[in-house]
């Protein structure tokens, strides 16, 4: 049975069984109570800028509260609010990978997560509407259920001054939010 895992950062992630055709089932996380501005971040559609790199760290325990089992994460959504008109997002990339960082940022690593694999793009990637987003994934990420899961989210505009607006998506403020 595939099974869809809906993380509110507004992240929706697909978690399926090895036999492929089964129904989906989201598994969302989080409260998504809070929403970016046109200007804001945390912003996985974030366009104000001429690139961006998100972050963001999901516990074991957040996933497994949520219901969802390990397995093959198949995709990755997010709930937006408002396209805000945000262009088109050259370079767009999802990554995703098992982590055992918590924080994701701790004082005696303040760096990145390196080498997270791409499993989305890249790709020049515009967003069509508000509501939930869908991004399938070229090449499923196994979650193992003990792990924490890193969501890496990056784009690039190769030329300057090209940038529009972000679009508004649900987040949910964590103690750990960095």
């Amino acid at each position: 049975m595939q099974r869809l895992l809906r993380i509110l950062l507004a992240v929706v992630l697909s978690v399926s069984a090895s036999v492929a055709g089964f129904a989906q089932i989201g598994y969302p996380i989080g409260t998504g109570t809070n929403v970016n501005g046109a200007t804001g971040y945390p912003a996985p559609y974030g366009n104000f800028y001429d690139g961006a790199k998100h972050q963001m760290l999901y516990t074991a325990q957040e996933l497994l509260a949520a219901g969802m089992p390990p397995g093959q994460i198949v995709a990755l959504g997010f709930d937006v609010v408002a396209t805000n008109g945000m262009g088109a997002l050259p370079n767009f990339t999802i990554g995703i990978a098992n982590t055992t960082r918590n924080p994701l940022f701790p004082s005696n690593n303040p760096f990145w997560v390196e080498n997270v694999p791409v499993v989305f793009g890249p790709q020049t990637y515009t967003l069509a509407a508000t509501g939930w987003t869908r991004h399938d994934f070229t090449t499923p990420v196994i979650w193992d259920g003990v792990s924490n899961l890193v969501v890496e989210v990056c784009f690039v505009n190769p030329g300057c001054g090209t940038y529009t607006r972000n679009a508004s998506t649900r987040f949910s403020i964590t103690t750990t939010q960095q």
